[in-house]
């Protein structure tokens, strides 16, 4: 019989299945499933790949931590420290800001910007977040910060397949400096008007960015296994591992209080 349509789909319980379609030359029976096990390098590495409807954080880690001898020698990225932090007992959370989080997804990234003449292109690459809704209601991107995993692990997860490239021409944004001027504290300086109106200067800065920016839809670009993957650990490992994340956070938040404290004394507001 011949094989046709293949692709990879993970389904609830952390169990990863190969569907085809097969023909007898005559008669089509859609809808073969075979469940992988162990892991087959070249499929995962080749064949398209989808997440069955409603699986979650805490089916993903399941698959890993069944198959993790092969997929931490090829993702890398502290993912059995990852994996296991998903099954301790959730860390309580803080005072309640309204915001709810409801879906983590996964979507291709793929940017082109000039800056002071040059012109710099990354590859596609999956970038990893979440999504939800604040306390108005409205629809939010949300980044993972400190959130350990074993907090979002019954969260679902999305694949938005297109490819989306962005453009941005920097040098009509930036004003023209000499190269000694660039630095973090002409980045940081406030004159007057952006002391006395913040929230209109930050409005006008946004639409001045985006004005400069533009972006073309190349379609769908299917992922495999290993995309996905290397996508979501490479975003949770920014900071090393779960420990060191934590550590970072909580420098992070000590900083940002300790700044508040001080502008609070100094009279500065601080927006």
């Amino acid at each position: 019989m011949d094989r046709t349509d293949k692709k990879l789909i993970l389904k609830k319980g952390g169990h990863l299945f190969l569907e085809y379609s097969e023909w007898d030359g005559e008669e089509h029976f859609p809808g073969v499933n075979e469940e992988e096990t162990p892991p087959n390098p070249f499929k995962l590495h080749d064949l398209p790949f989808e997440f069955d409807k409603g699986v979650t954080v805490e089916d993903l880690c399941l698959y890993l931590k069944k198959n993790m001898d092969y997929w931490e020698i090829v993702i890398g990225n502290w993912i059995r420290d990852y994996v296991d932090s998903c099954f301790v007992s959730p860390k309580k959370d803080g005072e309640d800001d309204g915001s709810v989080l409801e879906k983590c997804v996964l979507d291709w990234g793929m940017e082109c910007t000039k800056f002071k003449g040059k012109k710099s292109i990354n590859r596609p690459n999956l970038n990893f977040g979440m999504k939800g809704k604040d306390s108005d209601g409205n629809s939010v991107n949300y980044g993972f910060g400190d959130i350990p995993l074993s907090n979002i692990k019954d969260l679902p997860i999305e694949i938005e397949d297109k490819l989306v490239i962005h453009y941005g021409d920097l040098d009509d944004f930036f004003p023209k400096k000499k190269e000694k001027e660039w630095s973090i504290e002409s980045f940081n300086h406030r004159n007057l008007f952006q002391r006395l109106f913040p929230k209109l200067d930050r409005l006008i800065y946004e639409i001045g960015y985006w004005s400069k920016h533009s972006k073309k839809d190349y379609g769908d670009m299917k992922v495999c296994l290993f995309d996905v993957l290397y996508g979501i650990f490479w975003e949770l490992s920014f900071y090393g591992n779960p420990a060191d994340r934590n550590v970072f956070f909580e420098k992070m938040n000590k900083d940002l209080e300790e700044f508040k404290d001080s502008n609070k004394i100094s009279g500065k507001d601080d927006e």
